[in-house]
């Protein structure tokens, strides 16, 4: 699933590159995930937390709550947008893992 494939992704990056800076206020991935509570041992599909329901209807606050993986603004600007201190690598490179298994 595109949940599985995006939890596994983000376990991978913060394994691998936990000490790349992410944030323009000089936060590398590691010191963003201590600051939310969490490390690879809460990474899990339901942790992830994005799917949407009735609750977001017309409520953009909502809406923007279940749209943050893990319920963290900030890990929503590293992973999922391209306006941001790695100029949307990790976006990139999940786009292109989600493209391959599809087109294969």
């Amino acid at each position: 699933s595109s949940a599985k494939t995006f939890v596994d992704f983000v376990r991978n990056k913060l394994k691998n590159e936990g000490d790349v800076v992410v944030l323009e206020n000089g936060l590398t991935l590691n010191e963003v995930f201590c600051n939310a509570g969490l490390d690879t041992d809460h990474l899990t599909i339901d942790a992830f937390n994005v799917l949407a329901d009735y609750s977001v209807y017309q409520r953009f606050d909502n809406f923007n709550g279940k749209y943050s993986p893990f319920r963290s603004a900030q890990l929503r600007k590293i992973f999922l947008k391209v306006d941001n201190h790695l100029h949307g690598r990790y976006f990139a490179e999940l786009t292109k893992i989600v493209l391959a298994r599809h087109e294969a």
